[in-house]
């Protein structure tokens, strides 16, 4: 994947042509991961993923459901070491399994991907660590 230009954009494309909205692109070197919300794609998720399949000749696609995304937020983000200790330690300790990590290059802010039903206990555990 990491040497075809393009590839991204064709699965982008296909996302268009059902006019489902794109939350999130979380990329690493050899994969990347569209991040939709479930109810827009339930009706043709099957057909949604044999069309991306197709087009890009990929060996596997994975589908994760019912995933919610929480950013942490701050400008004085950057410069603060041991945030992202504090941020992940408490979610370990709240018994929180992360699914998604995301950090853009400015540093601004952390986005985290949890399983719907840990939700709530992952909102507690932010709010009670950063209060």
């Amino acid at each position: 994947m990491a040497n075809e230009i393009g590839l991204i954009g064709k699965v982008l494309k296909v996302f268009e042509e059902y006019h489902v909205n794109i939350e999130h692109i979380p990329s690493g070197i050899d994969s990347f991961s569209i991040v939709v919300e479930t109810n827009a794609i339930k009706p043709f998720i099957h057909e949604l993923v044999a069309k991306i399949k197709n087009i890009i000749q990929a060996d596997e696609i994975n589908v994760t459901n019912e995933i919610s995304l929480i950013a942490t937020v701050g400008e004085k983000m950057k410069n603060s070491l041991g945030l992202s200790a504090r941020l992940f330690g408490s979610l370990g300790n709240a018994g929180v399994n992360i699914a998604l990590i995301s950090q853009t290059n400015d540093e601004i802010n952390i986005i985290i991907g949890v399983h719907n039903n840990d939700y709530e206990k992952t909102i507690t555990a932010l709010y009670n660590e950063f209060k």
